[in-house]
């Protein structure tokens, strides 16, 4: 009996997904190193981490609201080709100096932190009399 309810608890998160910033963050990840990207190159990464439940159209349809949104809504990606070949960049003020840095708890479980660290360069002249 625990052992049905403990695989019900790993089933009902497969079958919600993560929120919406993790594949954000998926896809932004992935343009940053491997720009321009491909639709395709997107899809691969990530239709296998889409919830089972989905069908592939589904999927799909919730990668387009994905991109809408980094690209029109969030203004931090464009698409260069055309809507049947998309090349996706980052737009400039998103490159961001990024480190990423693992810490291993144990062999089935690690944690990931992002650091970001924005530079700002400021025009400012000061003028010692």
């Amino acid at each position: 009996m625990i052992e049905n309810a403990e695989g019900m608890k790993a089933r009902h998160i497969r079958d919600r997904g993560f929120d919406k910033k993790y594949y954000q963050d998926m896809i932004l990840a992935l343009i940053q190193k491997h720009e321009p990207v491909k639709r395709q190159d997107i899809d691969e990464l990530l239709l296998p981490k889409l919830p089972e439940v989905l069908s592939k159209k589904q999927k799909k349809t919730k990668i387009n609201n994905l991109l809408y949104e980094l690209s029109v809504k969030m203004n931090q990606i464009k698409n260069t080709g055309s809507r049947k070949l998309p090349r996706w960049f980052l737009l400039k003020s998103n490159k961001n100096f990024q480190k990423n840095t693992v810490i291993f708890i144990n062999s089935n479980c690690y944690l990931l932190i992002k650091l970001t660290i924005k530079i700002v360069v400021s025009k400012k002249t000061i003028f010692n009399r």
